[in-house]
């Protein structure tokens, strides 16, 4: 069987502290996989790994049977929202995303559009993003990590915690009617109940 992500025996050390040791997971296709880290700094350094922004110390990482390393980063069709991204400010969201759009040169005016207004996002509204309130630059990073096509989502640990815990319930539903839509997705998060409601699997590191 072909698997969306594959880790097999994953041990990640950083700075004396152990991330994962002998990890296997395997993830099928349509599934959302929670990772609760002990520590905020847990959960967000296992995304990174799984990002492929740090490497394991030993084992391997797979995504539709090829290894991670093959391209020193995920693939192309993995959206990744790993912390904020560095919008530029005196842009609005949709400008931003344009610009994005251009390096890669997947994404078109449509692409954009779709992405936004799925996350509740008006691709024609005006508003700066330096005037954005830290849901809406949220959404815009998902609108960011989903607009080239993407069915597989990393989401950083840093969208699920419990300082930005009034953006919670809005930001769940956006990530519940991707998973509607057959998204495979991995989310973490500092605590569990923060996304145990959209996630078929908890794991606990």
């Amino acid at each position: 069987m072909k698997y969306e992500l594959r880790l097999e025996d994953v041990t990640k050390r950083h700075e004396g502290l152990t991330i994962v040791e002998n990890m296997s997971l395997a993830v099928k296709k349509s599934t959302v996989i929670g990772i609760v880290g002990s520590t905020y700094e847990k959960a967000s350094m296992f995304m990174q790994l799984l990002a492929g922004e740090i490497v394991p110390c030993q084992g391997e990482i797979y995504y539709q049977d090829e290894n991670l390393s093959k391209y020193g980063q995920v693939p192309g069709y993995v959206g990744v929202y790993i912390s904020d991204i560095g919008f530029l400010t005196e842009y609005t969201g949709y400008k931003n995303l344009k610009y994005i759009a251009g390096m890669n040169e997947k994404a078109g005016e449509e692409d954009i559009h779709k992405a936004m207004t799925l996350v509740g996002l008006s691709p024609t509204n005006n508003r700066k993003v330096l005037q954005y309130s830290s849901r809406m630059r949220q959404k815009l990073s998902i609108a960011q990590a989903i607009m080239e096509g993407q069915k597989m989502l990393l989401i950083d640990a840093g969208v699920f915690t419990t300082i930005n815990k009034e953006n919670h319930t809005e930001i769940r539903k956006i990530l519940s009617k991707l998973k509607k839509l057959g998204y495979t997705m991995g989310i973490a998060s500092e605590k569990e109940e923060y996304i145990k409601k959209i996630c078929d699997q908890i794991i606990h590191i």
